[in-house]
């Protein structure tokens, strides 16, 4: 008797294990299909964006030969040796070209001979940097525009002082003196 209820206890226990994974399994069921659906929405939203960005690298693409037959078509028109310093510079540091504002360099903020600043305020010729060999072009519209009052008032000082200087020599000449007539 003892081991029939050994036995059937065993086998109750058994089934209550069997019913516990019958019942976990059915919610790991659940969890898995809700699982692959929210899968299938990760993938169709990921192959929605692979689109997407096809569709944007096909239009740069498109831009990107464009711009480089434009730039082609520049590289012409330019002097072999004035490219090839470009290039040389261009491989050198991360731009070849630089703007000059107040004397100066804006790459590398080195001082311009007055003579060379002359020269590239025209924008005539190609000017390059002493120091770090960009190409430098110059924009006047960047330059500080001198304050209004400023070419008057020394308009007005200079007046003024010849003003002063005519009465100074006019002091210290002595007066012609008259004499009576005989």
């Amino acid at each position: 008797m003892h081991e029939v209820e050994f036995a059937e206890k065993e086998i109750s226990g058994s089934e209550d294990k069997i019913l516990e994974l019958m019942v976990s399994m059915e919610s790991e069921e659940k969890s898995l299909k809700a699982a692959e659906i929210d899968l299938k929405a990760e993938a169709a939203a990921v192959e929605k964006e692979k689109n997407e960005a096809r569709a944007r690298t096909a239009e740069d693409e498109k831009l990107l030969q464009g711009l480089n037959q434009k730039r082609d078509g520049l590289r012409a028109g330019v002097s072999d040796t004035n490219l090839a310093h470009y290039d040389r510079v261009l491989r050198a540091r991360k731009f070849a070209i630089a703007e000059a504002r107040d004397s100066k360099c804006q790459a590398c903020f080195v001082m311009i001979r007055p003579q060379t600043w002359q020269e590239l305020t025209t924008n005539e010729q190609i000017i390059t940097c002493s120091s770090c060999g960009r190409i430098l072009f110059y924009d006047p519209t960047h330059e500080p525009a001198l304050p209004p009052d400023a070419a008057p008032k020394k308009k007005k000082a200079r007046a003024t002082q010849s003003e002063n200087q005519s009465e100074n020599q006019a002091e210290a000449e002595p007066a012609p003196e008259s004499t009576p007539a005989q």
